[in-house]
């Protein structure tokens, strides 16, 4: 069965990535940790890809010699864009988590340089590409007119075409429109 073979592949990635990471996937482990109690939970399994994604993105941003390679970028953008439409809630915990660590400005700040870093470096070269825009439209912390501005330009990189595969989430960027609408009062 799909949910079987995602939930041992989503699984087995994060008890790899806690590992590896530490106290850096405090989320991560307080989602598994929950999942793991409760492997029928749709919504912990969205929340545990969600984290994979970001954390598995982060990870490739990270690595300097793959990072400079344009598809390496692409793939992280990609896996970020993954992790903020799948969930809302699986970013902000990540945040909180490393706000809360024992390093939390210098993990905070890299997670978001990371993010900015490999989404402008795809937009250099693809002014309209719907992944590296949502990304920085989540960048726009407390600034909703910017974010809407970059929630607008992944709608119009969907009109287009430019971002066929992308096609499915329309629906969940829309709801990301609407949640930023009602920030704006």
């Amino acid at each position: 069965d799909n949910f079987e073979v995602q939930s041992q592949f989503f699984r087995g990635t994060a008890i790899t990535l806690i590992s590896a990471e530490g106290g850096s996937a405090a989320a991560l482990l307080e989602v598994f940790t929950y999942f793991e109690n409760n492997p029928s939970s749709l919504q912990a399994f969205r929340e545990l890809k969600a984290l994979v994604c970001l954390h598995v993105g982060l990870q490739l941003s990270s690595n300097v010699k793959v990072i400079s390679g344009r598809t390496a970028t692409k793939q992280a953008v990609d896996l970020f864009a993954w992790s903020f439409l799948l969930s809302d809630l699986a970013f902000s915990s990540f945040v909180n988590k490393q706000e809360h660590g024992h390093t939390p400005s210098l993990s905070t700040f890299a997670s978001f340089e990371a993010l900015h870093r490999c989404s402008q470096k795809v937009l250099q070269n693809e002014p309209h590409d719907f992944a590296s825009l949502l990304v920085q439209s989540r960048l726009q912390r407390g600034d909703d007119e910017a974010k809407l501005q970059y929630q607008k330009s992944c709608v119009a990189a969907l009109d287009t075409g430019a971002a066929a595969d992308w096609q499915s989430w329309r629906g969940r960027l829309h709801e990301m429109m609407g949640l930023t609408y009602g920030g704006m009062g």
